[in-house]
């Protein structure tokens, strides 16, 4: 073999070597483009064990790793004021039972814990509840009572702190735990069970800010929880005899006093102790005559001074919606010296000796006691003789009393319906007088259904003659005359009908608007049966289609005026090349190869590497051919 043949030789295989590792590159690149454009590629290995992590499956280890990973958590520090009902949030992870105590930081001889029990590991969340007005009450803690199907307090519960002192304002601790130790003489949360710790702020309670009064009806039952849920109050201060007068102390607070109240419960009794006190005094025209006064203090209250005693009961109040202001009934009328029609100053005062209180508090409003009052409306003296007619009546009672109604006409017709107050003071009953001709005269009647319970002079009871009338209404039709379309340039107009096709007389408010100009606009007064006529001109000038619209009254009708011309027939003019270009690329994209163009995402880099092994073949080929 020549030395040129071998160089030949030589030169072949280093060109092969070459393209082999080329060949390599582009395989490693497609690998690497194609694992690039799949990013939920995984890659498999030891340390993912073919993508399935290793589980113990052995019996009871789900069981064992419930109890090893039990735990009792704090959502969020609880707060309130020194008084109220604390809430405390906790979430719990594979635990049906634990402890939650609190503690004093300074050190002090102040602690409380409660046990709690579930229903099993599904509850996830309860609110325990901590009472700081009693913290040393057997009852201190409670379960809110969203959790109390789910979540019982077991017997194990106490709390050490001086009897008949409410919880001091400061900061406290909570711990959490599984566990309890009993070894001390006041048990804690065993260490190494405890699972969270968490602090409890309690501040200074804020004093009251202001007292409104209120009404209700004379009958309502304002002690029951479903009663007064039920029952309409009604800002107000003005109440007539015999109806509920109530008193409102706003931002009261001491929502762990309140609740313990069941309603009911007499302000003397429960706060007269704390030096809370309502007091009424006339207001009087003289400076003559001097004012009399009512007290909720039966200490204070002596007839021979002109001090007299009232008093004030709890309304009931579902603590769970309770929201600081504490509501009272101030019983007014059941007294020995009942409160006469005219104007009173309240006043609500708590001395400042008082716990509930670091200074004195004094607020004052006033309210007017008035005859009460119940008459019908002047349009009851004629009622329409439809099925559904009404008749109205108002009243100064309280808005939610029951008021009967009745008609009579000798030898027609006896009927009864109901009403109710409304807000406004007044109230409506339904009768069918259909079947019965105009003009038949009869009585209506009306009275409280808790008349007896008024003192009041007639008894609340208004009776007025009344007479059946055809049934008088207005009805408005409205027609417009208005053509379709009219070529460019030729006459156009709208003519305008507004009838009263009802019975009864109206005034109707007209508008006419023709190419958003505003051509009519007046007010007309139509008799049964008559009818208002115009026609309005429509410019088609212009060439544009023209927008019209006419409103009579609650009734209107609009539409477009189409304006053809000798330039709505000519074709459009576009070009035919540049048309079928513009389909051809529009076909083009529609119809491209979905399939090329994701494996050209899958792929990045592909097209490029089989190029350069191309070109390599090719000049290989030739070098081959050359030799």
């Amino acid at each position: 073999m020549t030395s040129s043949t071998l160089l030949r030789v030589k030169g072949r295989a280093a060109f092969l070597t070459v393209i082999l590792v080329l060949i390599g590159l582009t395989t490693v690149a497609v690998v690497a483009g194609s694992a690039a454009a799949d990013p939920g590629h995984e890659r498999v290995g030891p340390e993912t064990d073919g993508g399935l992590p290793s589980l113990d499956l052995a019996d009871g280890a789900a069981e064992s790793n419930a109890t090893e990973n039990a735990s009792i958590e704090f959502v969020e520090d609880a707060s309130g004021e020194s008084g109220d009902v604390i809430d405390v949030p906790i979430s719990l992870e594979h635990a049906d039972a634990g402890y939650v105590q609190l503690v004093d930081y300074d050190g002090g001889q102040f602690k409380a814990v409660t046990g709690f029990e579930t229903d099993g590991n599904s509850v996830g969340e309860a609110i325990l509840q901590f009472n700081t007005y009693a913290p040393a009450d057997e009852a201190s803690w409670n379960v809110h009572g969203d959790y109390e199907d789910d979540v019982s307090l077991t017997e194990t519960r106490y709390a050490t702190a001086p009897a008949d002192e409410r919880l001091a304002a400061d900061e406290y601790g909570m711990v959490a735990g599984l566990q309890l130790d009993d070894t001390y003489e006041t048990p804690v949360i065993e260490s190494g069970y405890d699972t969270d710790t968490s602090t409890v702020t309690v501040d200074e309670p804020t004093p009251p800010t202001n007292i409104t009064t209120s009404i209700a009806p004379i009958d309502a039952d304002l002690e029951g929880k479903d009663e007064y849920r039920d029952a309409t109050i009604t800002n107000r201060s003005a109440v007539a005899a015999g109806d509920s007068l109530l008193v409102t102390v706003e931002d009261f607070g001491y929502s762990g006093l309140v609740r313990e109240f069941d309603g009911g419960e007499s302000l003397d009794e429960e706060l007269g102790g704390e030096m809370v006190e309502l007091t009424i005094v006339e207001q009087v025209g003289w400076w003559y005559v001097e004012s009399r006064v009512w007290s909720t203090d039966s200490d204070v209250s002596a007839p021979d001074d002109d001090v007299y005693h009232v008093d004030a009961t709890v309304v009931s109040t579902d603590y769970e919606r309770y929201d600081g202001d504490l509501m009272l009934e101030l019983e007014y009328d059941d007294t020995e010296h009942p409160l006469d029609v005219g104007g009173y100053d309240l006043q609500y005062a708590v001395d400042e000796n008082s716990s509930l209180v670091d200074n004195e508090v004094e607020l004052e409003t006033e309210f007017e006691v008035v005859e009460p009052t119940l008459e019908w409306t002047e349009d009851a003296k004629a009622v329409s003789n439809d099925a559904n007619a009404t008749v109205t009546g108002t009243t100064n009672i309280a808005p939610g009393s029951s008021i009967t109604t009745s008609a009579r006409a000798a030898d027609a017709f006896t009927a009864a319906a109901d009403a109710v107050v409304e807000a406004d003071g007044s109230f409506t009953a339904g009768y069918d007088f259909s079947e019965y001709e105009h003009g038949l005269e009869f009585e209506l009647q009306a009275y409280p259904d808790a008349q007896t319970a008024y003192e009041a002079d007639g008894a609340l009871m208004d009776e007025v003659s009344s007479v059946l009338a055809s049934v008088l209404s207005a009805s408005i039709d409205l027609d417009v005359d208005a053509p379709a379309e009219v070529e460019a340039g030729d006459a156009a107009s709208l003519g305008v009908t507004v009838e009263n096709e009802g019975n009864e007389s109206v005034d109707v408010d007209i508008t006419v608007v023709i190419d958003d100009e505003e051509v009519e606009d007046t007010t007309v007064s139509l008799e049964a049966g008559e009818r208002w006529l115009d026609r309005f001109v429509v410019d088609t000038d212009g060439g544009s289609d023209v927008e019209w619209l006419v409103a009579a009254g609650d009734v209107s009708d609009s539409d477009t005026l189409q304006i053809v011309g000798e330039d709505d027939d000519e074709p459009l003019d576009v070009d035919a090349d540049e048309a079928t270009e513009a389909d051809t690329a529009d076909v083009d994209d529609e119809w491209s190869d979905p399939a090329e163009d994701e494996d050209e995402d899958e792929m990045p880099g592909f097209g490029a590497a089989v190029a350069v092994l191309a070109l390599l073949v090719t000049a290989g080929a030739a070098l081959f051919g050359r030799s």
